[in-house]
């Protein structure tokens, strides 16, 4: 009789596992409702695997719905329960993740230990059994932190063990990560080729938003190749599709991407039409993030057309959006603080009892290790509120400082000029003809020109040294302790480095600009001498820097 229950516990508890996997038509809050109650019923009977079990699909249910904190914190669990088994594998395996959840909450040291770690145990233990999703999660890394070289390396593996291991989704999210590797260094065919391969496993495996996806990422590349028949054909089956899932964020993502096309073709009228559908559809279901990419859109359609009132109306509201997303998420910080500040009260409270009470101790040495945890919280907390302020004072478009904050750091760095009588150089120039070439190629292309500009200015300034968006096309520079003729140097070296990189388009980019140093005068003062500077620069024939 012992034996029967036992087995009907673990059968009912096997099937809790099956209802909370990520593939399982369960609605999310289902699925994390089963896997708590697998878990629990598997610590209760001693269950072990089970348990791991619950954890690994707790902690791939946290990521996919972005909640990296508690995924985190079960890899945590997970990892604990592996070391006092023995378990090496399925530690690394936890370690990935835990290394994947650590980069999202912007822990980049943190995140690359453990994904290093990770690698290191598969390779000690039995490189067969390398994930390929840990080798591509090492991938990721180092493309956003700009190293391309050693990205690809980690996608060629990550590809090659896939095959390896015949895990076609793997295989997929490989290609599909090469895919976007290429299209950031503007090599659009070699891009295409990645993911259509991935598409072609996709179909094969039938995940049909991964599908629709892969059409759009391929759609937005033959735009910028100008090769819009076949754009037109990917955007339709994408949106069948998306009509076939019935969902709605699907579907408003279908229509941006229509407005998208359209704005690349110039019918900014029809562009409109398509981003208001969409913009429809994202509001019904509150997905704020992408009704203020799509606003900003429908802006910057309005504006083409020459409807600056529109064009405003639709900015602010995409302004107001983001002012909505940032409260949300300041919210989310502040809960986070008040449980923290909470759970610190019952440790206190923990600590009064133990003296009375023997049996206490056992208790408090639990809540130490939860102190531990809420400190690196705190630490994780700190890092966010860094980045969330990092980011109001950015240009979404280029990376550069914002024309708001310019006026901050101008204020203080001319009190700072004054005060140790040091030199200061201010530099403002402008891209000659840039409606030409958003006339020519489209919004899209203008906008790739922008950030190239962005590029190459930060490349070749000086850590102290500051670049601001001033406004559409023109960028100002600071520089700090620095004398006229060195700015010059630096300002003619942007201008020769900009001249001959690719921009996949047939025109010749070209800078105006003026050069100053300043002799005592008010930040308004300063400001338009160096602007009558670059109009006398666009006067005399363009493509220069006075001084």
């Amino acid at each position: 009789m012992v034996n029967d229950s036992a087995k009907k516990q673990k059968g009912y508890i096997k099937a809790l596992l099956q209802k909370s996997q990520r593939e399982s038509s369960e609605k999310f809050e289902n699925k994390l409702k089963h896997a708590h109650e697998a878990f629990l019923l598997s610590s209760k009977h001693g269950f072990i695997e089970g348990e791991k079990d619950a954890l690994n699909n707790l902690i791939q249910l946290y990521i996919d719905t972005s909640e990296y904190e508690k995924a985190s914190e079960n890899c945590d669990t997970l990892m604990k329960m592996c070391e006092k088994s023995n378990d090496r594998i399925e530690y690394a395996r936890a370690l990935n993740k835990k290394g994947l959840s650590e980069w999202q909450l912007g822990n980049v040291d943190v995140a690359l230990d453990c994904l290093i770690e990770s690698l290191s145990i598969f390779r000690e233990t039995n490189d067969s059994e390398i994930d390929s999703s840990l080798l591509s999660n090492i991938g990721i890394m180092y493309s956003e932190l700009g190293n391309n070289i050693e990205s690809m390396e980690y996608f060629e593996k990550a590809i090659n063990q896939a095959q390896k291991n015949g895990n076609e989704m793997s295989l997929a999210s490989g290609f599909n990560n090469m895919g976007i590797l290429y299209a950031r260094l503007n090599k659009n065919n070699e891009s295409i080729k990645y993911f259509k391969k991935a598409l072609e496993i996709k179909k094969k495996i039938g995940n049909k938003r991964k599908i629709i996806t892969s059409l759009h990422n391929i759609s937005d590349l033959y735009d910028e190749n100008h090769e819009y028949d076949e754009a037109e054909k990917l955007l339709i089956e994408a949106e069948e599709i998306a009509k076939q899932i019935e969902n709605p964020e699907a579907m408003a993502f279908s229509k941006r991407e229509w407005g998208k096309h359209f704005m690349f073709k110039g019918d900014y009228d029809k562009a409109i039409e398509m981003l208001k559908q969409g913009l429809e559809k994202a509001e019904e279901k509150s997905l704020n993030s992408m009704a203020g990419d799509i606003a900003l859109f429908i802006s910057e359609s309005y504006e083409k057309l020459g409807d600056y009132k529109n064009a405003l109306e639709y900015h602010k509201y995409h302004d107001t959006l983001k002012e909505k997303i940032y409260k949300e998420d300041l919210k989310k910080n502040v809960a986070m603080i008040e449980n923290r500040y909470a759970k610190k009260e019952k440790i206190k409270e923990a600590e009064f009892y133990r003296k009375k009470h023997f049996e206490l101790m056992r208790i408090n040495e639990k809540i130490n290790k939860q102190n531990e945890m809420l400190e690196r919280a705190e630490k994780r907390l700190k890092r966010a509120n860094k980045l969330l302020k990092e980011k109001s004072v950015r240009d979404s478009l280029t990376g550069l400082f914002n024309h708001k904050y310019m006026n901050e750091r101008l204020k203080d760095e001319l009190k700072r000029s004054r005060r140790y009588n040091e030199p200061l150089s201010v530099a403002l120039f402008d891209l000659d003809d840039f409606k030409r070439i958003n006339d020519t190629y489209g919004h899209q292309i203008g906008d790739k020109v922008l950030r190239i500009i962005s590029k190459t200015i930060l490349n070749n300034i000086r850590e102290v040294d500051m670049a601001f968006r001033y406004g559409g096309e023109e960028f100002l520079l600071l520089f700090p302790n620095t004398v006229l003729s060195s700015a010059v140097k630096v300002c003619e070296r942007i201008k020769k480095e900009l001249a001959s990189a690719n921009y996949n388009i047939d025109f010749k980019v070209t800078l105006s600009g003026g050069v100053v140093q300043w002799s005592g005068e008010n930040i308004n003062e300063l400001v338009k001498n160096v602007d009558s500077l670059l109009y006398k620069a666009k006067n005399e024939g363009k493509d220069r820097f006075i001084n």
